[in-house]
């Protein structure tokens, strides 16, 4: 089985392009479903990568975002979050601010 998964399987995931999707989003290193997100954030500098943080687990993973795709990225993940695909009121601290603003 192991052989199998480094020799076939693994391979087959480089061939998947990294970003926004219909159900979720592929990160570096594998796909999150809208509904397991519970925290967006970005880091900005030379590059500029979406942090996605798991709603269950202390887990984040991270997606690189071009420079010339960003406004794009941002426009996106704002209509998921109206659209109530992306929402993060399940937080234990709610003040009632507008989820729109994490983005």
């Amino acid at each position: 089985m192991i052989l199998l998964y480094y020799a076939y399987l693994w391979p087959l995931t480089f061939r998947i392009r990294r970003g926004l999707y219909q159900d979720g989003i592929w990160t570096e290193s594998r796909f999150m479903h809208y509904s397991k997100i519970g925290g967006l954030s970005w880091r900005e500098g030379r590059e500029i990568k979406l942090v996605i943080i798991y709603r269950l687990r202390r887990l984040a993973r991270q997606l690189n975002v071009p420079h010339e795709h960003y406004g794009e990225v941002r426009r996106l993940l704002r209509d998921k979050i109206d659209s109530h695909d992306l929402h993060f009121t399940m937080k234990a601290f709610d003040l009632g601010a507008d989820e729109r603003e994490v983005v």
